[in-house]
């Protein structure tokens, strides 16, 4: 069962480079929702950030909203960022663009 104890929020790869060519709006609206949620219920919340040099920096909508580990990675899987291995929850629930 989730609980803020065990569950940890994943949030991919949310950058302003990438935001520009997804063509659905919800998914931002809904990422922000979720970040939201996040914040009030308190729990721990991670936003990966694929070569953010190239890519642009997560977007400030997201960025503000609460306090969170940022992640860089340069493999396109998240499992093969050394970092990500450390997340110590059992449960990950995440959002992807």
């Amino acid at each position: 069962m989730l609980n803020t104890d065990n569950t940890t929020i994943l949030c991919i790869d949310i950058q302003k480079n990438l935001v520009k060519i997804v063509q659905d709006e919800n998914i931002l609206l809904n990422c922000i929702k979720l970040m939201k949620a996040s914040s009030i219920l308190d729990i721990d919340t991670i936003i990966t950030e694929q070569y953010p040099k190239g890519l642009g920096e997560t977007i400030e909508e997201i960025k503000s909203i609460k306090p969170f580990k940022i992640i860089e990675k340069t493999a396109f899987s998240a499992l093969k960022t050394p970092n990500f291995i450390k997340i110590k929850n059992k449960n990950v629930v995440i959002f992807w663009n």
